[in-house]
């Protein structure tokens, strides 16, 4: 490496500690301090008083109209985290280490307007379709957070909305919901090695952030949630990985260890009947519905595949029938929400748990 070259990294990693220290040092002041909020005479659906506010609005830049190269880069590393999503004919990847320095990029799928976020301090990759009242909208962070997640805006109504249950919370339109996009948290090998012709989004962003980096580094492991919950589940330790659903008013969580040790998992939350199965190919966990085409299922490990009681036939890990008389037949798959256990309990205070020791 030449001199500029040292000297550009050397600049660079001085940029990232300065901007660490000023993002811990904000943090430690605005909760002695908050800044004022002026919210106005708004609907909302929770209170204000549950809102911290780190940082001020656009002091996370979102991202419109990302870039995208093919998978024969050299970033990510093969080992790094990617959102992945397969939505209307289009198969892409983002990097976590792009969406810890943005948590939102606003992008299109062959003309689907499409938000992806991401909650840093909750490790939650939610993806939803970005249209508003009718309208496309993007979104960007507010910097307030509600139990220890974003707040997320919109650029039609200004209105509230939480990034895990995409919800809007407070504005003209709350109670209504954002439509959910199926995304799945791998590494950058296992996503490419199955979805070769994949784009992934380019670190030309337009802005000086090191993206090989992580400015939460070491967070995943501490015991300490940084703000406030309005619940706290000492049943799992914090930060450990689950995917939860809700149904109906009821919520369940899975533990990702416990599920990958199994391989399947046959439960029922409320009403719903599902199926839990360990993807070995991208290490996820995916969520089906057994009931199909008014028959329950219940499927098992039988060697290395995954079979149904009922017919003996044989499935693959996207719910699809490649052997035995259902060949063909295709289980619908429901989302679940991957992030850590103390946020999923703060918003569902009386979640389930499937525990098996």
């Amino acid at each position: 490496m030449d001199l500029f070259g040292k000297q550009k990294k050397r600049k660079l990693l001085l940029c990232t500690a300065a901007l660490l220290v000023v993002f811990a040092s904000y943090a430690i002041y605005s909760q002695l301090y908050p800044p004022v909020r002026t919210i106005g005479n708004v609907k909302s659906l929770v209170n204000i008083s549950d809102f911290d506010t780190p940082l001020p609005e656009g002091a996370i830049p979102e991202i419109i109209n990302p870039k995208f190269v093919s998978a024969n880069v050299t970033y990510p590393e093969d080992k790094d985290l990617v959102v992945g999503i397969v939505y209307n004919g289009l198969i892409k990847a983002y990097p976590i280490k792009i969406l810890n320095w943005h948590e939102v990029i606003n992008d299109n799928f062959s003309g689907k307007p499409v938000a992806v976020t991401y909650c840093v301090l909750c490790r939650t990759p939610i993806a939803y379709e970005s249209k508003v009242s009718g309208k496309i909208a993007t979104f960007k962070v507010t910097g307030i957070l509600y139990n220890s997640n974003d707040v997320l805006v919109d650029s039609v109504t200004r209105s509230y909305w939480s990034q895990l249950t995409g919800e809007a919370i407070m504005g003209d339109i709350v109670g209504k919901n954002l439509t959910r996009i199926p995304v799945e948290t791998t590494t950058w090998s296992l996503w490419k090695s199955k979805y070769p012709d994949t784009l992934v989004m380019s670190s030309d962003t337009g802005f000086d952030r090191d993206y090989g980096t992580d400015p939460y580094g070491g967070y995943e492991e501490s015991e300490k949630v940084w703000y406030r919950v309005k619940n706290e589940d000492k049943r799992l330790f914090v930060k450990d990985i689950i995917y939860g659903v809700t149904f109906a008013g009821e919520a369940k969580a899975y533990l990702k260890s416990n599920v990958t040790s199994i391989g399947v998992v046959n439960d029922q939350v409320g009403k719903q009947k599902l199926v839990v199965i360990y993807d070995k190919e991208l290490d996820v966990i995916k969520i089906f519905d057994r009931n199909l085409k008014g028959r329950e299922l219940n499927f098992e490990i039988a060697g290395d595949k995954i079979v149904d009681k009922e017919t003996n036939s044989v499935w693959n890990y996207d719910g699809v029938a490649i052997e035995g008389s259902m060949k063909g037949e295709q289980l619908k798959r429901i989302d679940a929400t991957y992030g850590f256990w103390y946020v999923w309990a703060a918003f569902y205070p009386k979640t389930g748990l499937y525990l098996v020791y």
